[in-house]
């Protein structure tokens, strides 16, 4: 089994450590397997960006001390005494240069980390041009209070002088938001949640048409993340609302709200669906990860039972389009939550009487619009 691997989707170039059952510490091949992955992607004209990230449970735990415990014909670690230090910074000096072809890649190279990228793993993630991790992911290079670091230039062109003493000297683990607080990394993401959505939507899509059932098992790396490229621009204009206009799996929508509450408690992010079955769906989701949820309906037809009124108890506001039936309708979905309605076509004058036939209306700064037929 390979101990990287290279995968091409479309305009990216992924590269993958492969040795997840080991938390993808690393052995003799790795180093040499990921500059063969980049130049597979710098020679490739199609591709335009290069992901690197870990199986498993982590992005790599550095070496692989257990591989490097045992002799062998292989090993160029182990030595007799006394132990010569040129030996080992040789060994280590060769393996720096393979990640640094990271740093010389043609393509920007972007690093994924959960779990961990400590002693040489962080090696490896701090030769990439941008890094993200997990909040609650670590990195560090322990192996500094005894020997130093063979990328010690990569934490000081990272943090300054000043905050890659502190690292080195103390070979302290950090977390994620620690890690883009000081600059180290260029951001910390909830990775949990996103893997929770991720896998709701692939358990949902079983039943309804969430998203295409091809691009399940690349929902994390295709959907979300492609959702995710958002937020810097949403960061950059500094604004505090973000409609999104036919949801569906909330795909950006949900994602933006993740990522944005813990940097902008203010953020608010409005999902309009029509369709019952994906509202359902959006319903929970804002639900399970604490999201302010609205739900907009139309057509009740003097129908509502208690299927519907479990989803107005869970909103935290309704929108009505029209076409309610009766004017019952409406009083009950008004006793459960603040509701806002126009009247439809089919609606006689007693609720004609009570409600207009569109409201303009601002919900978190956004003006709205509700009408049940735009005629001309």
């Amino acid at each position: 089994m390979p101990s990287v691997i290279f995968k091409k989707e479309n305009r990216i170039g992924r590269v993958i450590l492969n040795r997840p059952n080991k938390m993808n510490a690393i052995n003799d091949s790795m180093p040499k397997e990921i500059e063969n992955a980049i130049q597979l992607a710098d020679s490739d004209p199609d591709i335009h960006v290069i992901i690197l990230s870990g199986a498993g449970k982590a992005f790599c735990a550095g070496y692989d001390l257990e591989h490097y415990s045992k002799e062998s014909e292989t090993n160029n670690v182990i030595q007799g005494m006394p132990w010569d230090p040129m030996k080992d910074y040789q060994f280590m000096w060769k393996n720096t240069q393979h990640f640094m072809s990271l740093w010389r890649a043609m393509k920007p190279v972007i690093c994924k980390i959960h779990g961990y990228a400590v002693a040489g793993g962080s090696d490896i993630a701090l030769c990439s041009d941008m890094t993200v991790m997990a909040d609650d992911a670590e990195i560090g290079y322990m192996p500094a209070r005894v020997w130093g670091t063979p990328t010690t230039a990569m934490w000081v062109q990272r943090l300054g002088p000043e905050r890659a003493k502190r690292m080195l000297f103390t070979g302290d683990r950090i977390k994620g938001k620690e890690a883009a607080e000081i600059g180290l990394v260029l951001k910390s993401v909830p990775l949990k949640e996103l893997d929770e959505y991720g896998m709701s939507i692939i358990l949902k899509n079983k039943d309804i048409n969430l998203i295409s059932s091809t691009t399940e098992k690349s929902v994390n790396t295709r959907h979300i993340a492609d959702s995710a490229q958002t937020v810097d621009f949403i960061d950059n204009i500094e604004i505090n609302t973000c409609t999104d206009l036919g949801s569906g799996a909330g795909l950006p929508g949900i994602v933006l709200a993740i990522l944005m509450k813990p940097k902008n408690p203010q953020f608010k992010v409005i999902l309009y669906e029509k369709s019952f079955h994906k509202s359902k769906f959006l319903t929970d989701m804002s639900k399970k990860f604490n999201l302010k949820k609205i739900l907009v309906i139309s057509d009740t037809h003097s129908f509502i039972d208690d299927k519907m009124i479990n989803y107005v108890k869970k909103a935290d506001q309704v929108w009505h389009a029209g076409d309610l039936g009766t004017i019952e309708v409406l009083e009950k979905i008004e006793g459960l939550r603040k509701t806002i309605a126009v009247y439809g076509n089919i609606d006689n004058q007693l609720i004609r009487s009570e409600l207009k036939e569109y409201e303009i209306f601002y919900c978190e700064g956004v003006k709205v619009l509700m009408i049940h037929i735009l005629s001309r």
